[in-house]
């Protein structure tokens, strides 16, 4: 149980999602969901300020 709980941390979720695959993927929706081509790096930044700086 500890283990989970610290795999889930703040930490490795914001790792976890600021993987090439994910942000990739996220692209891909919005580019789908409005039209907009972001470069994948416009995007990890991005959700980098979002997840760091709330």
């Amino acid at each position: 149980m500890l283990a989970e709980v610290n795999a889930l941390t703040r930490e490795n979720l914001i790792q976890a999602i600021l993987t090439e695959d994910v942000v990739k993927a996220i692209r891909i929706a919005i580019r789908r969901d409005t039209g907009c081509n972001f470069d994948n790096d416009l995007i990890q930044q991005t959700l980098l300020d979002v997840l760091i700086h709330p």
